[in-house]
C-alpha cells in the first residue's frame, strides 16, 4: 500500500492545550452525529483520547471499552508485530499528516478495508498535542475497485490474446482506433498498417458500392447492435465467410464513443454445413428412392412426419393419407389393444433402439412378416425429437425360413432313420453331427459330443489310428476303413465296424469339415466268411466228382468212338449227332 502524505502541518488553536478542555464540547457537537465516519482523538502517545458514534460502528467497541486504549488494536497483527501503528505517528508528526489505505480489524476480528487519514495537532508554540484520526470503511469500493481491476485486466487479455476473434474499436465515424492478435491474424493487417483507416476496406467492392459498411453503422447506432453475415477481404484480396456483430458505444451521458466490432471466420464451417445440407439432400433422394424398405420418421408421440417411397409400396398408403397419422394403424388390432405401439416408443426412447418382429397390417387390410427397427433421435442436448422406423417386408424369408427348418426336419428325421451312423466335425474335428445310429453303435449320445473334439471324446483313436482318417478328410481325401473303434466301451470280440470319411465343401469350394458314416459290418463280415467257406467246400466236392467220374467216361469216349468207327456209315443223322453229343461230354 503507498500511503498518501500532506507534509503542511496542522496547527489547532490555543485552546486544543490542556489537552482540548475548552475545545471538547464543540468538538463533540462537531462530531457526535456523524456515523459514517470513526472520528477520534488519539493523545500524543496513541491512546484513544475521544471516540464518537461513527467509530463505534465502524470498529464495534464502545467509548468506556475503548477510551485510554493504544489504536494499535486496530491494526492486523502482522502490522502491529512490524510496527506500522508507531511508524505512522511518527511520520504524522514529522509531515503534519499521514493518509493511507490498508486493512483494519474490528472488534469481532473482521477485517475491514479503510480509508485513514492522521493529522497532527499541535499548540501554537508548535507543541505536539496529539492526533485527529478519521477512519472510513471503503471495503465496498475497494472489492468493486478490485472486481474491475481483474475484469478489466481479464478483458484486455482476452482481447489481446484472442486468435480466432478479431476484436477492433471504430470511431464513430467507424475509423480503426483498436486492433487485436486476432484481428491481424484474420484480416492480414498490421496494427500499424490499418489504425486510423475505415472499416469498409474489409468488405467487398460491391457490398462497398452498395454502401453496406454505412448502412451498419447507421442500424447499430439506431438499434444498438448489429449483426450479419457475408463475405469479407483479407489484406492480400482472399475473401472469407464472416460473422460480424457490431455495438454502438455511449458514455454515461450517452454522448457515441464508437462501436466494438466482433469478427469471427465462419468459412470453414459454411463450408462443412455447405457439404453436411448436401448430404442430407443426398440421403433424402436415397431414402426417398427406397423401394425395399419403409424407411419412416415419427415424432414423439409416433406420428407420421416422413414417408418414402418403400412404406408406400410395403404400406400401401400414399404420403398424402398418412402424415400425421400415429403409427399404430400399422399393427394388428389385438396388438394396438395389448399397447404394443406405445411400449415399443417407450422402450426405443429408453434403450435408443428396439428391433422387432412381427404381423403387420397394409392398408388393404392384408398382414405380412415384417422386421422394425426403431431407433431414438436426440438433438445436440440429448433432448428427445422423435424416431427413425425401419421396417422391410420379412413374409417371405420367414417363408424360406419355414421350408429350411421343415426339410432340415426331414433331413434329420433320414440321417435318424439310417442303421447307419453318421457324423459330422470341423477343421478343428469338433462334431457338428450325431446321429441316432451313431449313438446306437457308440452308446455316447448327441449331448455328450456335439461341439467336443473327437480325441477328447474318443482319447483311443490315438491308439487306433481313427485319428489320422480325420486328418486325412480335412485335407480332401476319402478314406475307407474297417475294424476301427467307436464305443467308449469295450466291444465284444466278434463287432466289426467300418467307416467311410470324406471332406465336406462349403459354398466356395473350401474344406469346412468332414463327414462319416460308420458300419456294424459284423453281420456283412460273417456271411462273407460263410460263403467263402461254402465255396471252398464246393469246390473241394467238384474236384473229388471230377476224379472219381474221368475213367467211366473215357470208356463211354472209347466205345462212342469205336460204333462210330465200325457203325457210323450205317447211322442216320440224329444217330450220328447223338454220338457226336456223348463225345463231346465224355472228353
Amino acid at each position: 500500500m503507498t500511503p498518501r502524505k500532506r507534509t503542511t502541518p496542522h496547527s489547532g488553536p490555543s485552546e486544543l492545550a490542556a489537552p482540548f478542555r475548552t475545545s471538547e464540547d464543540l468538538f463533540r457537537l462537531m462530531v457526535e452525529n456523524v456515523k459514517d465516519y470513526a472520528i477520534f482523538m488519539l493523545d500524543a502517545g496513541g491512546r484513544v483520547a475521544t471516540w464518537n458514534a461513527g467509530a463505534e460502528r465502524i470498529k464495534g467497541y464502545s467509548a468506556k471499552e475503548i477510551i485510554g486504549q493504544h489504536f494499535s488494536r486496530f491494526y492486523p497483527p502482522e502490522d502491529v508485530q512490524a510496527r506500522k501503528p508507531e511508524r505512522e505517528l511518527q511520520v504524522a508528526a514529522a509531515e503534519g499528516q499521514w493518509a493511507e489505505e490498508g486493512w483494519r480489524v474490528r472488534k469481532d476480528g473482521s477485517r475491514f478495508w479503510a480509508s485513514v487519514v492522521i493529522t497532527a495537532l499541535r499548540s501554537a508554540d508548535g507543541e505536539l498535542l496529539g492526533f485527529g484520526k478519521v477512519t472510513r470503511d471503503v471495503t465496498q469500493r475497494h472489492e468493486m475497485e478490485r472486481a474491475l481491476r481483474e475484469t478489466e485486466q481479464r478483458f484486455h487479455l482476452i482481447v489481446e490474446g484472442a486468435k480466432d476473434y478479431a476484436l477492433l474499436m471504430l470511431d464513430p465515424a467507424g475509423r480503426v482506433v483498436s486492433w487485436n492478435a486476432g484481428a491481424e491474424r484474420l484480416k492480414g493487417y498490421r496494427a500499424e498498417e490499418i489504425m486510423g483507416q475505415h472499416f469498409s476496406r474489409f468488405y467487398p467492392p460491391e457490398d462497398v458500392q452498395a454502401g453496406k459498411a454505412e448502412r451498419a453503422l447507421q442500424q447499430a447506432v439506431a438499434e444498438g447492435r448489429w449483426e450479419d453475415e457475408g463475405w469479407r477481404v483479407r489484406k492480400d484480396g482472399s475473401r472469407f465467410w464472416a460473422n460480424v456483430i457490431m455495438t454502438a458505444l455511449h458514455d454515461a451521458e450517452g454522448t457515441p464513443l464508437g462501436f466494438a466490432k466482433l469478427t469471427r471466420d465462419l468459412t470453414e464451417r459454411r463450408r462443412v454445413e455447405a457439404v453436411h445440407r448436401q448430404n442430407e439432400e443426398r440421403l433424402r433422394l436415397m431414402v426417398d428412392s427406397v423401394k425395399d424398405y419403409a424407411i419412416i420418421m415419427l415424432d414423439r408421440e409416433g406420428r407420421v412426419i416422413h414417408w418414402n417411397a418403400g412404406a408406400e409400396r410395403t404400406h400401401g398408403h400414399r404420403a398424402e393419407e398418412i402424415l400425421g397419422r400415429h403409427f399404430s394403424r400399422f399393427y394388428p388390432p389385438e396388438d394396438v389393444a395389448q399397447g404394443k405401439p406405445e411400449w415399443q416408443l417407450e422402450r426405443a426412447a429408453r434403450e435408443g433402439q428396439l428391433e422387432d418382429e412381427g404381423w403387420r397390417v397394409r392398408k388393404d387390410g392384408s398382414r405380412f412378416w415384417a422386421n422394425v427397427v426403431i431407433t431414438s433421435i436426440h438433438d445436440a442436448q440429448r433432448v428427445l425429437v422423435g424416431f427413425a422406423k425401419v421396417t422391410r417386408d420379412a413374409t417371405e424369408r420367414r417363408r424360406a425360413e419355414a421350408e429350411i427348418r421343415r426339410q432340415k426336419g426331414f433331413t434329420e428325421q433320414l440321417i435318424n432313420s439310417s442303421t447307419d451312423g453318421i457324423l459330422a466335425f470341423d477343421r478343428e474335428s469338433r462334431y457338428t453331427l450325431w446321429s441316432e445310429g451313431m449313438a446306437r453303435i457308440s452308446g455316447v449320445t448327441a449331448e455328450e459330443v456335439m461341439g467336443r473334439p473327437a480325441l477328447e471324446v474318443f482319447p483311443f483313436f490315438k491308439d487306433t489310428g481313427e485319428d489320422k482318417h480325420y486328418v486325412a478328410a480335412l485335407a480332401g481325401q476319402k478314406v475307407t476303413a474297417e475294424g476301427g473303434r467307436y464305443s467308449v466301451r469295450e466291444p465284444a470280440d466278434h463287432t466289426v465296424l467300418e467307416a467311410q470319411y470324406s471332406p465336406l465343401v462349403g459354398e466356395n469350394g473350401q474344406i469346412v469339415g468332414g463327414l462319416a458314416i460308420v458300419r456294424d459290418v459284423t453281420e456283412r463280415k460273417r456271411v462273407e466268411e460263410d460263403l467263402a467257406r461254402s465255396n471252398a467246400e464246393l469246390e473241394k466236392f467238384s474236384y473229388s466228382v471230377s476224379h472219381d467220374l474221368r475213367g467211366p467216361l473215357r470208356a463211354i469216349d472209347g466205345f462212342a468212338r469205336a460204333l462210330h468207327e465200325d457203325y457210323g456209315s450205317v447211322l442216320n443223322g440224329d444217330g450220328q449227332r447223338l454220338l457226336g453229343v456223348i463225345r463231346d461230354n465224355a472228353q
